[in-house]
């Protein structure tokens, strides 16, 4: 009976510390027009895992006196859900706008300003090109398959955009991955991951950049459409994803 009881106590203060380690790890602030901070993310990974979608993203320098701008292109009115994250995960750093907080211009260009670096990226230390940012419609979690691309600036906008880049990472390893980007006016292209290699091979859990061009993509609703084959489980259905996005030119 004693050496039960004991072991109970132990599974609770075991639990009790996991408890309050997450607590003081995750560290989410209310910032007045977002929350932003270290989130305790779970262990478990999904199947597969959108890390950022961007239009275009600018580098920015890890210093107080900048400020972060974030435009995506939605005239509708239609329901949004912004995060901001890191890519490859390591401080665990996330932020999301406060749907009021982000203005919505004639033209319609969503806008949210007033992200500065030095709350949270600057003492972090997560550069531009650790920084996702991902735009969902409808609904805010893994399975929404509608996307505005962002456009994420320090400064002034280019003249254009000129390629498209989506993050993901897979849990299993894949024998391949392609990708074919459709789009309105009969637009159709196909890419190949890793196409100059022999071995096309992604490793799981890596982090895989999908690159599009923007160049002859005419204006209007697109698609892109990601397919892979699973490489230790060959009679498993295949990786195969679907993300709707509109191209806006700027």
């Amino acid at each position: 009976m004693m050496a039960r009881q004991g072991r109970f106590v132990a599974c609770v203060v075991a639990s009790a510390l996991a408890s309050s380690f997450s607590a003081a790890f995750a560290q989410m602030k209310d910032w007045g027009n977002r929350v932003e901070g270290t989130v305790d993310r779970p262990h478990a990974a999904p199947e597969y895992e959108l890390l950022g979608f961007y239009a275009y993203r600018q580098d920015y320098p890890l210093r107080d006196d900048v400020n972060l701008r974030l435009r995506f292109y939605l005239p509708e009115n239609k329901t949004f859900y912004i995060e901001a994250r890191e890519i490859k995960v390591d401080k665990q750093y996330q932020m999301k706008p406060k749907p009021e907080k982000v203005s919505r211009n004639p033209d319609g260009w969503r806008e949210f300003t007033g992200w500065p670096v030095s709350a949270v990226l600057n003492p972090k230390k997560i550069s531009a090109d650790n920084l996702g940012v991902i735009v969902r419609l409808d609904r805010p979690g893994e399975d929404a398959e509608d996307l505005r691309p962002a456009v994420l600036l320090a400064s002034q906008p280019p003249p254009a955009i000129s390629e498209y880049i989506l993050y993901l990472t897979v849990r299993r390893k894949l024998n391949y991955l392609d990708y074919q980007v459709s789009g309105a006016s009969g637009y159709s292209k196909t890419y190949q991951q890793k196409a100059d290699q022999k071995d096309r091979s992604i490793e799981g859990r890596t982090v895989i950049p999908i690159r599009f061009t923007a160049a002859q993509f005419p204006p209007g609703l697109a698609a892109v459409h990601i397919q892979g084959r699973y490489a230790n489980d060959l009679t498993a259905p295949p990786l195969d994803i679907t993300y709707r996005f509109y191209h806006k030119p700027l």
